[in-house]
């Protein structure tokens, strides 16, 4: 089966909430839009700025990713190793 993933970055036309940190965030925000499928399931999520980059910054949490990214991943890496969420931006 073939897997893929693409993703670019967006200024979105509605609100959507951040897969990372589950925050929401207003129409007209820059956003990274992930979509692709997996084990023949399509998928599509989006991610702040904020987590797209604490994601390819942090090692650790990139290699736990490699499996699948699940809703609140980057909330809860923050919460495991007790830090603050990265500042919303968007």
């Amino acid at each position: 089966m073939n897997n893929f993933t693409q993703s670019k970055k967006v200024k979105t036309r509605k609100e959507h909430r951040c897969l990372g940190c589950e925050r929401d965030y207003s129409k007209g925000s820059q956003m990274e839009v992930v979509s692709g499928m997996f084990e023949g399931d399509f998928f599509r999520y989006y991610l702040c700025k904020s987590c797209d980059s604490f994601i390819l910054n942090n090692h650790d949490l990139r290699d736990q990713l490699e499996d699948g990214f699940r809703e609140g991943a980057v909330k809860d890496h923050c919460e495991y190793l007790g830090i603050d969420l990265p500042a919303m931006e968007g």
